[in-house]
């Protein structure tokens, strides 16, 4: 026997009438107990009221559960179009990194220029004492 949808005191209910006062009321508690969900378990099972007292108790935590379990997938749904859009945030982020990478301001041809330099013409231009051979540099005579 399981709660499924039903409320904990139609669980208990039920128990008894399949015990026909045959089980005694600790053992039915017990086994009452170990059928229902583990946040009214924990709560139940601290007390030591009659049977019917904490049937109506499951009943009215039961009722406060299914609330919180809306508003937790209310939440979760939440959470997870939160999720999408950090994913999306984070692949426009390294778009936009890439297009600034690619669009870096540069020396007009600097680059193509200066390949073909020696080192000494690379670090110190037209104000180089030394040339090292081959080199592209333009010379001024």
């Amino acid at each position: 026997m399981e709660l499924g949808l039903n409320k904990p005191s139609y669980l208990l209910t039920q128990m008894q009438a399949i015990g026909h006062d045959l089980v005694s009321e600790p053992y039915l508690r017990n086994l009452w107990l170990r059928r229902l969900p583990d946040p009214l378990r924990t709560v139940l099972a601290a007390t030591n009221e009659p049977l019917a007292v904490l049937a109506s108790t499951a009943d009215e935590l039961a009722s406060l559960g299914e609330d919180s379990g809306r508003l937790a997938s209310l939440h979760e749904g939440k959470t997870s179009e939160v999720f999408e859009l950090e994913k999306q945030i984070a692949m426009l982020t390294t778009q936009v990194a890439a297009l600034k990478t690619q669009m870096a301001p540069q020396r007009p041809g600097k680059e193509n220029t200066e390949a073909n330099w020696c080192r000494f013409h690379r670090q110190f231009g037209h104000r180089a004492y030394r040339c090292v051979a081959p080199c592209a540099f333009p010379k001024n005579d």
